[in-house]
């Protein structure tokens, strides 16, 4: 009778380079955090540039008893500079699916060369535009 919780919903991507060529052979990590949990994960983009992460879930017994609303905060970066950059952090306000994107699949092409901007809603700053 429990309930999974979802930290991080499964996403997919596409880096490329400020020519608009995809980004091979890059290194991306995740890391989400809440006020009580922690973890990163890392995928290597193919050479169309093209990177994927699974959901991040735990089961829980009592999930369905847990008051207030979580905000799980998420951070992508590569490594294609040799230093970790950021080009993507956004921001989870519930365990459900998808829920970054108000119940959207998250697939999105980013760019590596440039510093994030603001972005709409959950998407705090990003490099990334999202793909339908």
């Amino acid at each position: 009778m429990g309930k999974t919780l979802i930290y991080a919903s499964a996403m997919s991507g596409q880096l490329v380079d400020g020519s608009g060529r995809p980004a091979a052979g890059v290194t991306i990590t995740r890391t989400w955090q809440t006020s009580s949990k922690t973890g990163s994960d890392s995928t290597t983009t193919d050479d169309d540039g093209r990177f994927a992460f699974g959901s991040v879930e735990q089961r829980s017994l009592f999930g369905g008893l847990n008051p207030g609303t979580p905000l799980i905060d998420q951070q992508f970066t590569h490594d294609m500079t040799g230093t970790p950059k950021m080009f993507l952090r956004m921001s989870k306000r519930s365990f459900g699916p998808n829920s970054e994107l108000d119940g959207r699949p998250i697939n999105l092409v980013c760019r590596a060369d440039t510093d994030p901007e603001p972005g709409p809603g959950p998407i705090l700053s990003s490099t990334c535009r999202i793909l339908d």
